[in-house]
């Protein structure tokens, strides 16, 4: 029994993997821009999906480890009737009055669904500082907020790889891999109780 839980705690921790972050159930990402949300990032898909609203500012730091780098930004969901605005620092926090000059890059947040890392890397015409596509290691903060009065929801995938970890498996990789686990889980009790009866 010993070695079937050690195998169902091995599942459980391989779920830990995922780190998307999805406001409505995990909770408002801070308002503060001294001490922003720290979102966690894994080699491969980090889905992070925002809400907004007039002055509603979200602040969230993620950190690209070393060796890493961050490949795309990918706006893969917009819903609002208006645009909303995005920009990014280096470091852990964001200055309480920042200004464009500030930012590595920045950009009104709307349509089309795209790569936005590139249209913020662009963004040196309009200010901002710039920076090097794939993102190196470092840590960041991103402000991100709808400025209007209409309701803005939106969903960004932050791209990491990483070529000393393998990439977080698939959907259809997770199934074979739990049906797997639950399989040699079932197996191993079965074996069990077997041997107890025999006794």
């Amino acid at each position: 029994m010993k070695i079937s839980s050690i195998l169902l705690f091995s599942l459980l921790a391989s779920f830990a993997l995922y780190a998307d972050y999805d406001e409505s159930v995990d909770g408002d990402i801070s308002g503060d821009e001294l001490n922003p949300t720290v979102i966690a990032l894994v080699n491969g898909s980090n889905v992070v999906s925002l809400s907004s609203v007039d002055s509603d500012k979200d602040y969230f730091t993620i950190t690209v480890p070393v060796g890493a780098t961050l490949d795309a930004l990918n706006l893969t969901e917009f819903t609002s009737a208006n645009v909303g605005f995005i920009s990014f620092v280096e470091g852990s926090t964001f200055s309480s009055n920042p200004g464009i000059t500030d930012f590595l890059g920045w950009d009104h947040l709307e349509l089309p669904l795209e790569d936005k890392l590139p249209v913020l890397a662009a963004s040196t015409s309009t200010g901002a500082m710039g920076f090097d596509i794939p993102l190196p290691s470092g840590t960041y903060t991103f402000w991100s907020q709808e400025t209007g009065s209409t309701p803005t929801s939106y969903t960004i995938d932050f791209v990491l790889s990483d070529a000393a970890v393998s990439a977080v498996p698939t959907l259809s990789e997770w199934s074979v891999i739990v049906l797997s686990l639950l399989m040699a889980i079932f197996a191993l009790i079965g074996v069990r109780s077997r041997s107890l009866n025999v006794t």
